[in-house]
């Protein structure tokens, strides 16, 4: 079987229309397009969240952040957005510190200028935004602005693990399952996962499904915790736990085989945008193995679930 990557997102920085969004990296989409891409065939449950080192953050803007269009639907420059930013980062604005950070980093509107980026998002620690926090140890983890340092880099992803970000829980995961820039230790690795998971970070709680069905990081195989996290997992939009299901389904991995339930999980995961080589084999491979009542049934429940999960994203 295939190792789990057990490991942060990746935060994006600001898009090109200055719009600073946190992306839930494999999270089930509103609209149309986004999933996964480039995936291998996946016939084994599989993790989506990267293990390399995440890069740093932009912060959502709040309170005088750019908007994406300005009368008529013209978009603003990058410097009309530096300038912007700048403004409510020099007024204290947490946030904005952030943002301004990853323009420096970034180099949006601005020449790229590391020390200035590990700047504001020292700042931005500073005045106790998590993600502010989080940046300056990944700065300190890669030597982004200053020298390496990786006691500093893990003293900042504790800060902002214990300030609820689940990002720095994830990275600090990662770090100890790697025994990078920390001596490797599962145990604290796993409780960090947890937390994150805990927290409502559907990328851990799939992971965590791939630990217990595997029996990984000496944990024993349990099939049946392993499908509590996937549906976790999948209930907060993880693509990746979406198509794990379909396979826990199909195969029997903890459940009895259900092929009209598998059918059903894929064709959320398919419309989802989760993609691999063998995604469309699957579905025709389920599809011909039931009746036409079969399929609309399985059809019938993907729409059901997507339906209610975009409820409870709209807090209907």
């Amino acid at each position: 079987m295939k190792k789990v990557q057990c490991g942060p997102r990746t935060l994006r920085g600001p898009c090109a229309a200055a719009v600073f969004l946190f992306c839930a990296c494999g999270a089930f989409p509103m609209g149309s397009g986004g999933g996964q891409g480039g995936q291998a065939a996946q016939s084994e449950p599989s993790a989506g969240a990267p293990a390399a080192a995440a890069a740093p953050a932009a912060a959502d803007a709040q309170g005088g952040g750019a908007d994406s269009s300005q009368g008529g639907g013209q978009g603003i420059s990058p410097e009309t957005a530096f300038a912007m930013m700048a403004g409510d980062a020099e007024k204290g604005d947490g946030r904005a510190m952030v943002t301004l950070g990853s323009f420096y980093e970034q180099g949006v509107g601005v020449n790229r200028n590391f020390i200035k980026a590990l700047e504001w998002y020292q700042k931005a620690a500073n005045a106790g935004v998590s993600e502010g926090w989080y940046n300056v140890g990944i700065c300190y983890e890669i030597g982004m602005g200053a020298a390496g340092d990786p006691a500093k880099a893990l003293e900042c992803f504790e800060r902002a693990a214990s300030m609820g970000l689940v990002e720095a829980m994830e990275k600090l995961s990662s770090m100890y399952f790697a025994g990078s820039g920390v001596p490797r230790n599962e145990s604290r690795a796993l409780a960090y996962l947890a937390q994150a998971s805990d927290a409502g970070a559907g990328s851990a709680a799939n992971s965590l499904g791939i630990i217990y069905l595997q029996g990984l990081a000496s944990q024993q195989p349990d099939q049946k915790r392993a499908h509590d996290y996937f549906t976790r997992a999948a209930d907060r939009g993880n693509v990746e736990a979406i198509k794990n299901l379909g396979i826990v389904y199909r195969e029997g991995l903890g459940v009895a085989k259900d092929p009209v339930e598998a059918l059903k999980w894929y064709t959320i995961a398919a419309q989802g945008g989760y993609q691999a080589a063998d995604l469309e084999l699957i579905l025709t491979d389920l599809r011909n193995g039931l009746s036409a009542a079969q399929v609309k049934s399985a059809e019938d429940r993907a729409v059901a679930w997507i339906e209610a999960y975009r409820r409870r994203l709209e807090g209907r």
